[in-house]
Order: C-alpha cells, then structure tokens, then sequence
C-alpha cells in the first residue's frame, strides 16, 4: 500500500488547481488554468409564444414571448461578455457579485460557455408547456457534471408563467436538480406542495403582496372596507385568507365573495353570485378574475353591468394576474373601441396593483420626472438595439422584423426575467469556482498526507522550512470542511442553505443592480424568494382614452404612484381618477340591511326584569346585613365579608344592563363602544369581590381557631381580596387600551342581507385565559378552606353552603357554556337570553345559598334562649384564679370554668369544665378542639382563649349559641328515660353555681365582654 502512495505522490502535480482567491502567479499555474474545460450551458425559457386569436395576432405569435426571449438572450450576451463567461485569472481575480468582471489579464480562462437561449411555447392546449419542457430536456440533457464536455446542456428554466404550468415544472425539475426561476405571485411551498429544493422566486409572494396593497390602501387611499370576488383556483383560495388578515391589521374591514369558475358562463347563478355585492354595501371592490381564463373579465364587466354596477358609484381594483397591461389592447381590442361597452366602463379609472419594472418610470415620466429617477441597468437602451431575428421562435417563420424592437417597449416582468436569467449565471459560476477551490484543497491535503507519509517512512527530504510546524508532532490535520477558519454552524433557528450548488450560490449572491432594480434574494426552511426590500412597487390607474394619431380607442396604464426601495415611502407621480370622474376620492360604503335583527322587545323587558330583580336584592340583602349585624348568627357569620359579597353581587347583576343595549335603544356606535367595555369589568370585578370575600371570611376563621397568641386577624386576611382586585383591574386596563371592546354588525346571511350588532375584541383569547385563570383559583381556594374549615361549626364558617355554591356554579358552567356555543350567532334572542341567564345565576347564587342560609338561620325563633352568667372562684385548674360561665336554656344546664386573665394575665388559656352528664364541652360547642371533663385526672386544656373572643367581636356570641343550640339537643335526649339521670346531675350542678357571689360575677362579665 505505501508503495501506491509513493507513487501518487511522485506522480500528483504539486500545483494542481488551487483555491481561486489564494492562487500564487506562478508559471506552473498558467498551464493549470489553461487545462480547465468550460462548461457548456443553455437556459430554457417557457414563454406564451402562440395565441388561440390568431386573427389577429402576427403568424400566431405575440409579442409577450418575443420580448421575455430577447431579454433572456441579453442576459446571456452580459454573462458571455460583460461577465466573460466567469473567468478564472492567473493573478486569482475572478468576476465578482456584483456583475462586474475583472480586467483582462494576460491569461484567462472561462469556466462557462453560454449558449444560446432555448424557448418553448407555452400556450399549446392543456400541456401549459410541461410536455415541450419535457422534451427539452430530454433533447439536451441536465447539466449534472460540471467536467462534462459534451455538447450544451440545459442549466437552468425560467417560467411558465401561470400558476398551473409552474406546479407540473418545479416537480419535474426538482427531480433533475434543474434550478427555475418562478415569476408569478405565488409561494414557492405551495407550487412544490413543500418539498421544493430547487426552485427561486423572482417576485412577491402572495404574503407580502397583501401587506403592501393593505398598507397603501389604508394609508394613502383612506380605505374603510373592500369587497372581494374571489375565484375557484388554487391562488383564489389561498387569498380568500391572505387579504383579509393582512386588511384587518390595517383596520380595513373586508368581506369576501367567491365567484365560482364554472359559473363563469352561467348567466343566471354569475348574476346571484355578483348581487351579494350590492348587498353588503361596499363600493371598493377587489376582483381576483380566473387568471387561466382572460375572457373572466369580460363576462364579470357583462355581469356588472346588468346589475348596474358600472354607473360611476363603485371603485374596481384588479389583482396582479388578472390582466397583464400590454394584453389588454389585445385581447379587448373590438369592444374598447364601444365607450359603453361594460369592459370599457370596468377599466376606466380601475387600479392595478403589482410589481413594477423600472423601465416603466423612464416610459411614463416626464423630463423632470425622469432626472429624480434613481440609478438603473442600461437594460431599456440594449432592449431597443436588439436584432429581433436572433430569436430562436419554438415555430418556423420569424413573426417580427429585424427592427421590431428600436421602438418598442418592453412588455412588463422583461426586466424580471432579464435578472433571472443573469442571476442564475452568476449562481452556475460561483458553484463550478467552489468545486474548484474544494478540489484544490482535497488535493493540497492529499499531498501533505503523501509527504508526511514519505517522511515518516525516510523516503523524503527533510521538510520544507515554511512546513518545519506542520511536521511537528501533533494533532492531525482537520477534515476537508473543519478548518479553524471555517464558518461556524449555522444557529438552530436559522435556516440552512439549499444544499443544490447552484441554487445557493444564487440565494447567497451580493446585492447586485439589474433591470428590476438591486436584485437580492432570501431563503428560509421550504422557499427561496426575492428579497421583499428589493421589489418595485406601483400603483397602476387604467384609463381608456382614444389615440390621437390612429382615432382607435385603448387602455392607458399610466403610474399613479410608486414604492421607493431605497427608503421603503411612496413616491405619487400624477392624481388618481377614479371610477367615477364627478369624485376625487373612495365612494363610501352604503350599507342596505333589510333585517338588522334588534333584540326582540320581550327579550329586553325579561332582561331587565331580572337585572331590576338582580340588583334590589342584593342592596335588599346588604341594607338586612347592615341591620342585624350586631345580632345573633350574622355577628357570627362576620358582617363585613357578607357585605363585600353583597357588593359583588350587585356589581354582577349589573352586566345584564349594557348587554341588552344596541341600535334600536337610540344609542350611537360610542356609547355602544362604552356599553361593551363596561360588560368585562362589571363581569370579571363583581365575580372576584364574591369569591375572594368568601375565601377570606373561611381563612379568617381558620386563622382565628387556629390562632395560639393575641392577635388582630380581622385585617390579615384581607390583603388576597386587594391582590386580586389590583390584578383583575390592571389586566382589564390594559385589555381596554390595547384590544377594547367595540360595538359592530356582522352578517348573518348575505341573502338576504341579514346583519346584528355585538360586542368584539381582536385579542379577545389573550385577556379572557388569565382573567378566567384567576377566578378559577379563588374558587379553588375557596373549595380547599371550605375542606379545611369543615369540623368548624357552621354558624361560623358556612361551610356546606359554600360546598353547594361552588357545586351550583360548576353545573352553570359546565351546562351554559356549551348551550352558548351551539346557539352561536343564530338567534340575537338566544344568544343574549343565554348570557344573561348565565350571569343572573353567577350573581345571585352566592345571596340565595350563603347570605340566604344565614338570615333564615339568624332569624329564627328559639323557645327559650339561654342564660350567660359568670362568676369568680379561688382555684381550680392552674391553681389560679377562675371565672365560671354558666349556660342554661331551662332544660340542661352547663358550667365552665374560665381562668380570667383579668385577675391573672399570665394564665394564657381556659379551662372549660362540662357539668352535664360527662359529655365534653366540644360536644357543644365544635369549635374547641380540646376541653377538660369534669372529673377526669387529666383535664385536658381548651383550644379557645378569652383572647381569640376578646378580639374577634361576634366569636362571644358564637360560643354562645352553639352552645345554647347543642344543649336544646341535649335536652330533646334527656327527655328518653335513659339520659333520666345525666339530667339530674345537670341540674344539681346549676344549683351550685347558685351561691356565686353576684357582684363578683357583674364585674368579671365587664371585663369578658369589653375584652
């Protein structure tokens, strides 16, 4: 094996192809350069070269493929002479980016030889040029060898140039790895169904198009609303969905028609088709023709002006392909020359929205016009002076004189296919000098891998001195592709470039200026494409004007104004006519709605019957809270959280006030816009006071039992009720200022015209999920207190009324909401009698089954109410001094014994003794945990203090009626004859805690109640 590597490295030329920016001028490379092999190249246009009108069309040519063919062969004389072929230099110059070749040196080598341009027609019936495509390359072959020195290959394809031809050509070229050159409005992806590797486009796509005619719409035409007739094809279909979101972002508000294709012929279903127009008011309308079938126009003007639509009252815009300019003479040459004819009246004063060739400024403008112009290719210039018998015409018979073009003007996407043409050229001779240079550093790696291994063998001289590093121990060199100086990996969220050679080099290529202006192009992960910032923009005003020297009437296209590339503004270059001649400005919407769908009057009334019913009721409710809050169960129930839930309440109920609101009310669209922003804030506020006053009142009450000092909780546990307040409130500030609620009218049905009137939001989804997000955790909450609340007694924590409001509102939900979505927008009664029901029982089921349980609860008679009194003994647990409370409702008595800590501070908790019957005060009472049982060795001490009451007005009382409640039980059961005697151990007890001193047992009751 060392043997074969000796050999090669004797044989293998030690100046082989080097890398062409770092080629040392050497005699040995002048042979090198000199020994590269050109590769052969030919570009393949498919063009309409032939029309179905051949009476009146030249030999049946047009002159749209002659002048595509012969600004495709000046692209390729610029690449054989300008660019000389990309040379490769014995000082390493080589032709740069920009199009400029180097000067010549005294040896030169082209690396490409570009034959002449190839053209196919594309109008043959039903083959839209995939067949002669076909054909061409299987005549020529594909270019896939660079070393290939057979006879001209084809290297790349530009058009057809519709829709339809393009999606049969980028398949079939991707399969031969065969860069085209797209120049229609249409995405890349969409034409390749996503899989496209090698196809460019030369032109907007679809996207960007839309946010250009949106954005001079809106800011310079003072657009409010367009109409748009869509078609059946694929492109129709993909911008039923581009324009309006790219109108709506500039606040235009859009409706689109479709205008089915196959009804293009059918007088009667065209007119339906055309009459929902009318219906919806719009004047501005946007008509997206068939682009496959011209004639589409003229049946649509035929159609319009049946229905009267052609009188001056409607402004037409024309989409980029529904009609190319220069065509238009063409193909409506007879009835244009009728001033009535309805296509003459469509196009006179319509707009035309699409991409500029900047030769078309040259032609339009006047001498102070054309000296503000920016820089430009010499195209227009070298298009005049071209011998129009060079073309090779797909038929026999040369259809146009030598002389055609000294006086014609170019037709428009000339520049366009110009700049394809020259772009893939550059792209074809930077990928063959990249081989190049791989080549040459495969082979200089080569080399130092034969000579160390001739070295380590003692077969060589001692190394070089400028190669003494390189021999020195250590790691190996890098794999082609790895050197320290190579460019890192692209990031992860860049996209890679297109792995096709020469596609590549033309998406990387340097801003270059070429016909269309500077030419650039971008990639991302599916396409290739025009850089947007590269595309000539204009506005394009048809006017139907007679020519002065022939007296034959024609369409003029002069441009309204243009987009600046360089500072992204447009430049207006003469005033707009409009369709109607008498106005200088967009016709104003008129909209007719034969049923606006107010909300039924029986509707309105039940609204604001239970609004009315809603709102006296919770002030009912808080006026009672108010009232007896100093008595019985609503002290204990804590007044002021039952407030702030009455509050709540009717805050919500109030959002039934501006939901029945519209038109019919008398109300303009402000106070509407008013009505509607009110409708979250009363919602979202009056929903959060309700539910954080009930998760406050359970934590407080937690926090009381579970409380083990002297502490003021009655403001702890307020501050969740203002956290949640301050985020709800900042939310919808910021909802209202960005995306608020406005008030507009949809259409129901188009026929007839049906419309009704509702709140809407853009961002609407953004706001509601956090908001919602938040009410859900104070239920939540709510839910977890009411569990952890639930051995507490109910006159103080509610906790099962609570349990059933969270249950009572879950089953609204769950039930409401899906109700709602099924009614949708078919029924304004419906619809509106769903939501206020929803929000009715929302706001007064927190007052029927909290408030309500509690004041039925508090006023309630009892037969005999219990006694309090308290006295003051010498010992006992603690061996301190001790209050005694005496409880009795005249049936079964109890005693406790308090230790009272205003005769001995330092005793910290009480002591509660049970005289009835052994049973623990806990039986009566179930918010202390433990009680002492008279009797028992070891009294256990109560988790209630005289502080925890002291401090918490209304817990006094608590005890007390919880207490005096369980003893009322207690007696029902000593009634039986087998508690007979637990009732008279009871009793004899109270006769004990007859003989306190009286005066002892006033004072001490001062000092428990004042606390």
């Amino acid at each position: 094996m060392w043997c074969v590597r000796l050999l090669l490295a004797v044989l293998l030329p030690f100046a082989s192809a080097q890398n062409v920016s770092t080629v040392s001028p050497s005699n040995d490379n002048n042979d090198n350069v000199n020994d590269i092999q050109a590769v052969n190249c030919r570009y393949l246009l498919l063009a309409p070269f032939s029309t179905e009108k051949g009476d009146t069309a030249d030999a049946n040519f047009t002159e749209l493929g002659a002048h595509y063919a012969a600004s495709a062969q000046l692209a390729i004389d610029y690449l054989n002479e300008e660019y000389e072929g990309c040379t490769i230099t014995q000082d390493g110059g080589d032709g740069n980016r920009t199009g400029v070749s180097p000067s010549s040196v005294s040896s030169t080598r082209k690396l490409v030889e570009f034959g002449d341009l190839l053209t196919r027609d594309t109008q043959q019936e039903d083959t839209t040029g995939f067949q002669e495509l076909v054909q061409a390359v299987e005549g020529y072959g594909t270019n896939e060898n660079d070393d290939s020195t057979s006879s001209s290959s084809i290297c790349g394809v530009v058009g057809p140039f519709d829709g339809k031809g393009q999606e049969k050509t980028i398949t079939y070229t991707e399969v031969h790895e065969l860069p085209t050159m797209t120049l229609t409005g249409m995405d890349i992806d969409d034409l390749a169904g996503k899989d496209s590797k090698t196809a460019i486009g030369n032109m907007m796509d679809l996207k960007d198009y839309c946010k250009h005619l949106a954005f001079y719409l809106k800011h310079y035409m003072d657009m409010t609303h367009l109409a748009v007739i869509a078609n059946g094809s694929k492109k129709g279909r993909l911008l039923e969905d581009k324009i309006p979101e790219a109108m709506a972002k500039q606040g235009i508000e859009t409706r689109v028609l479709r205008f089915e294709e196959d009804k293009h012929e059918d007088w009667e279903k065209t007119r339906q088709d055309l009459e929902q127009i009318q219906l919806t008011g719009i004047h501005n309308v946007l008509i997206l023709a068939d682009y496959r079938k011209p004639e589409a126009l003229l049946w649509m003007a035929q159609h319009l002006e049946t229905l009267d639509m052609l009188q001056g009252d409607y402004q037409y815009f024309l989409f980029e392909d529904n009609v190319r300019p220069r065509e238009i003479n063409y193909l409506f040459g007879k009835e244009l020359q009728d001033k009535d004819h309805p296509i003459a009246k469509l196009l006179h004063g319509a707009a035309w929205f699409n991409t500029m060739d900047p030769f078309e400024l040259v032609v339009h403008a006047d001498a102070e016009t054309n000296s503000q112009l920016p820089a430009m290719d010499p195209f227009l210039p070298r298009f005049q002076e071209f011998d129009a018998t060079r073309i090779d015409y797909p038929k026999t018979g040369i259809p146009l004189g030598q002389d055609h073009f000294q006086t014609a003007i170019p037709f428009r996407l000339s520049s366009y296919v110009y700049d394809s043409i020259l772009a893939m050229g550059m792209g074809k001779c930077y990928a063959i000098k990249e081989k190049l240079q791989k080549d040459a550093k495969d082979d200089d790696k080569m080399e130092e891998d034969n000579r160390r291994f001739l070295q380590d063998n003692n077969n060589s001289p001692p190394p070089r001195p400028e190669d003494d590093e390189d021999s020195k121990d250590g790691p190996p060199p890098r794999p082609d592709g790895e050197e320290g100086d190579s460019k890192p990996p692209p990031k992860k969220d860049e996209p890679k470039p297109p792995k096709n050679d020469v596609v590549r080099n033309i998406v990387q290529l340097e801003p270059f200026l070429g016909a269309s202006g500077t030419v650039a192009f971008d990639y991302n992960k599916d396409e290739r494409f025009r850089a947007v910032d590269t595309m000539q923009m204009a506005m394009f005003n048809f006017r139907v004007v007679e020519n002065q020297d022939s007296g034959v009437m024609t369409v003029e296209t002069p441009i309204a104004a243009h987009l600046d590339t360089s500072t992204q503004q447009w430049i207006t270059l003469q005033s707009f006519l409009f369709g109607s001649t008498s106005s200088d400005t967009l016709p104003n919407p008129q909209f007719v709605v034969s049923e606006e769908n107010f909300l039924s009057n029986w509707v309105f009334g039940l609204g604001l019957f239970l609004f009315v019913f809603g709102a006296v009721f919770a002030l009912a409710s808080f006026a009672a809270v108010t009232y007896y809050q100093k008595d019985g169960a609503i002290r204990m129930a804590q007044p002021f959280f039952l407030k702030l839930i009455c509050l709540g309440s009717f805050i919500e109920v109030c959002t039934i006030l501006p939901l029945s609101l519209d038109e019919s009310r008398g109300l303009d669209d402000g106070q509407l816009d008013a009505a509607c922003m009110s409708v979250p804030l009363l919602v979202f506020i009056g929903h959060a006071i309700i539910y954080s006053a009930i998760f406050c009142k359970l934590w407080r009450v937690d926090q009381v039992m579970s409380a083990q000092r002297r502490t003021r909780i009655e403001l702890q546990v307020l501050w969740p009720l203002g956290l949640v307040l301050f985020v709800i409130v900042t939310i919808l500030i910021v909802w209202t200022a960005v995306s608020p609620w406005r008030w507009e009218h949809d259409f129901v049905s188009l026929s007839p015209p049906e419309t009704y009137g509702k709140c809407h939001s853009d961002n609407f989804a953004a706001f509601f999920a956090p908001l919602s997000a938040i009410l859900m955790a104070c239920t939540l909450l709510t839910g977890f207190f009411v569990w952890r609340t639930k051995d507490i007694s109910q006159d103080l924590s509610d906790t099962s009324t609570v349990f059933y409001l969270i249950v009572t509102q879950l089953q609204a939900w769950f039930v409401g909401l899906p109700i709602l979505a099924v009614i949708g927008d078919s029924s304004v009664n419906s619809v509106y009698f769903g939501r206020i029901l929803l929000i009715w029982v929302f706001a007064m089921a927190p007052l029927l089954i909290v408030l309500g349980s509690i004041m039925v609860s508090g006023l309630e008679p009892t037969s005999q109410p219990a006694s309090l009194a308290f006295s003051h003994t010498v010992g006992g647990t603690g061996g301190g001094p001790h209050g005694s409370v005496a409880l009795s409702n005249g049936s079964t008595p109890f005693r406790a014994s308090v230790a009272a800590p205003a005769i001995q501070p330092h005793v910290e908790r009480a002591s509660f003794t049970s005289s009835t019957g052994g049973r623990r005060v806990s039986d009566f009472f179930d918010s202390t945990s433990e009680f002492a049982i008279e009797g028992d060795d070891s009294e256990k001490q109560g988790g209630l203090t005289l502080e925890h009451i002291s401090e918490h007005p209304g817990l006094e009382e608590a005890a007390v009626m919880a207490s005096e409640r369980r003893i009322e039980e207690e007696a029902t059961k000593a009634s039986s004859h087998d508690q007979v005697d637990g009732k008279e151990r009871a009793l004899e007890n109270v006769e004990e805690d007859r003989d306190y001193n009286q005066e002892e047992l006033d004072n001490d009751s001062d000092e428990f109640c004042s606390g």
